[in-house]
């Protein structure tokens, strides 16, 4: 399986996009949503990861009585959807760390979705898979490549304002809130010897020749059909 990820509004969806207009089989590769001009995300993977996230998730220096209630706010969330709204709020600008010390627990949970899903793709795309990528490791999916499209920073924060995707007011919160992504991304990475290739964008979309070279394929692809295709795809401004 390759996985594509990155922060979000980094020329994830543009990679997807194309992997999907190539023929292979890629999670939500019929999604795509023209406000925020992004997509090819399955919701099912989504929600995966969105539970796996929520279970990981503390707020730093959280402590013991916070982690009880998260994990009682969180049940409720899933019980009356309408609280999630309060959840978003209370958390503000805080950033989120995970709870190291139930990884295992977490892990053992969500295995059986996790294979499945593993099992069933060539590719899955999601930003997501930045606080996830290590649940998935350690539950033994088969993750060939990562395939990671980086983008400045400050530029991540400005594309994510415009598509009203930032729940973060205070820019220097957002910007450590990126970087903590990137930095579990890659501590997965390091610690179950993962295969990562990173792409910068927007300068992939300059040098389609230099990108056929790059990214993995899960069967071949000849250069005149990857081109053609990119350029196809192309036509469609990335976020």
């Amino acid at each position: 399986m390759i996985v594509i990820t990155g922060t979000g509004r980094s020329g994830t969806s543009f990679l997807a996009k194309l992997y999907a207009e190539l023929g292979f089989n890629i999670a939500g590769k019929d999604e795509w949503w023209e406000r925020s001009n992004a997509g090819v995300e399955s919701q099912e993977v989504n929600n995966l990861l969105i539970e796996i996230m929520n279970d990981l998730a503390i707020l730093a220096g959280g402590s013991r009585l916070f982690r009880l209630a998260a994990t009682v706010g969180r049940r409720l969330v899933r019980e009356i959807p309408r609280l999630d709204r309060l959840r978003r709020k209370f958390l503000g600008d805080r950033i989120l760390l995970h709870d190291m010390d139930r990884f295992e627990q977490i892990v053992e949970k969500h295995r059986p979705r996790i294979l499945e899903f593993a099992d069933q793709y060539d590719v899955i795309k999601a930003p997501g898979f930045c606080r996830t990528l290590s649940v998935w490791a350690a539950a033994g999916a088969k993750i060939d490549v990562v395939l990671i499209a980086l983008r400045k920073i400050d530029d991540v924060i400005t594309s994510s304002e415009k598509a009203k995707f930032l729940r973060y007011k205070d820019r220097n919160m957002a910007y450590n809130h990126y970087a903590h992504l990137l930095g579990y991304l890659y501590s997965a990475i390091a610690d179950y010897n993962l295969n990562a290739i990173n792409v910068r964008f927007p300068d992939f979309l300059d040098s389609p020749e230099v990108l056929y070279q790059r990214l993995p394929f899960p069967s071949p692809i000849a250069q005149h059909a990857f081109l053609s295709t990119f350029h196809k795809v192309r036509t469609v401004k990335p976020g």
